[in-house]
């Protein structure tokens, strides 16, 4: 098993406005910032998120999880396992497996598992036996009578135990164990002492904050191979004080954070990527960058994702452009298709009296294209965005007969 497997998640939720359900994909063990992009884009701006719904995809690790219903479930705590499963030997994994498996057979988990009992499992596990290699009872009864491990078989003769039926002697010795088979090993669970590490946290303790725009791996500037100093790397958290990345320099042998490079990027803001971060000279800009999107409100800090999505933008000048223009541009985060926004763009239009009830069942998916694209409007996964100084819900003159006339066709339903 790599360990660097991934626990895959699927975050259910509700869009408010449109009542549609909406399903975003998430993989753990991830920063703040990528738990809080997943939130933004799966329409949860409130960190306790009462309609979210967990579930787990796949988890290489432990496989049947997948199965079992999560009680409780929270994004953080969820972290904290993929963190700890990360942390564990091949021969832990095993154990975690069988201790998991032997624990529904009992009927343990026929209505869900609390993540203290989840992450508890995770722990006190190197207490377990593993025998490699051993995935049938014959071959755990041919284990006990070559290692001894039955009193009753003892001075057996050669001759007699070729008459043994090793498989009975094997499912004996098992159940006396509380023996599973896990991928080919066989794990001895009846040893295993279910510790009580973990004790749970409060509800505010299961907040997501993030203090984090991007994270550079940072280390001395090679001089020969370009990987040479890539062991040394060390995380550098961006918004960062220019002092203190200076000194991260310095205990890497190095004057000034410019004079580092770095090996790995990861950002916050999707768009913002190494690509346009190409260059250590560039560090200042990259750290406002980072300044600014902290200091956003949760709906800027949305808003700003979503602009970066429609522009596209080059340089690290262009995206400073856009923090300092952000309150020209008008989002629609709620209408996260064509459709939805159709219903939205009709709604704001139509009398106050008019039922928009009757929208609903009906794709408007057309009609709100032609819509996006007369406005010069884009779609983002945070949702409709204007272009700069354009509103979402003017008429434009250009194509004014065409949306008029889809316009006037709904009006007369």
């Amino acid at each position: 098993m790599s360990l660097k497997e991934k626990l895959a998640l699927e975050l259910t939720t509700v869009n408010p406005v449109s009542g549609e359900y909406i399903y975003t994909d998430l993989l753990l063990p991830a920063l703040p910032f990528e738990i809080e992009d997943a939130m933004q884009r799966a329409r949860i701006t409130s960190n306790y998120a009462d309609m979210l719904d967990i579930s787990v995809l796949n988890c290489a690790y432990l496989p049947e999880l997948t199965d079992t219903m999560l009680d409780g479930a929270s994004i953080k705590e969820l972290n904290l396992f993929a963190k700890r499963l990360q942390t564990l030997s091949d021969d832990e994994i095993y154990a975690l497996n069988g201790v998991f498996m032997q624990q529904k057979e009992n009927g343990m988990y026929e209505n869900g598992i609390s993540m203290e009992e989840l992450i508890n499992l995770t722990y006190g596990l190197d207490a377990v036996p593993i025998v490699h290699g051993i995935d049938s009872d014959e071959k755990i009864g041919e284990f006990v009578i070559d290692n001894n491990l039955c009193e009753e078989l003892v001075g057996t003769t050669p001759d007699s135990i070729r008459f043994l039926d090793k498989a009975l002697i094997g499912k004996a010795h098992r159940e006396s164990e509380k023996g599973q088979f896990v991928a080919g090993n066989y794990a001895a669970t009846a040893i295993y002492s279910f510790p009580q590490e973990y004790k749970g946290v409060s509800r505010e303790k299961l907040k997501i904050n993030n203090d984090i725009a991007f994270v550079l791996e940072v280390a001395e500037a090679p001089v020969n191979d370009s990987r040479e100093t890539a062991e040394t790397a060390e995380a550098l958290y961006l918004p960062i004080p220019k002092s203190d990345a200076d000194e991260l320099a310095i205990a890497h042998n190095e004057k000034c954070i410019e004079d580092c490079v770095y090996y790995d990027f990861k950002s916050a803001i999707p768009g913002i990527d190494s690509e346009m971060f190409t260059d250590m000279q560039d560090f200042d800009k990259l750290n406002e960058i980072a300044d600014r999107y902290i200091s956003f409100s949760v709906s800027d800090k949305i808003k700003l994702k979503a602009v970066v999505a429609k522009e596209c933008p080059k340089a690290l000048e262009d995206v400073i452009d856009i923090c300092n223009n952000l309150r020209r541009y008008e989002l629609s985060y709620y209408s996260d298709d064509a459709n939805n926004f159709a219903k939205e763009y009709l709604s704001h239009h139509l009398s106050s009296d008019f039922d928009c009830k009757i929208f609903d069942g009906i794709s408007l998916d057309a009609l709100g294209q032609n819509i996006i694209k007369v406005l010069g409007a884009t779609v983002t996964p945070y949702g409709i965005v204007s272009e700069r100084d354009g509103s979402l819900f003017e008429i434009k003159n250009k194509h004014e007969e065409a949306l008029d006339q889809d316009f006037g066709e709904i009006q007369q339903c």
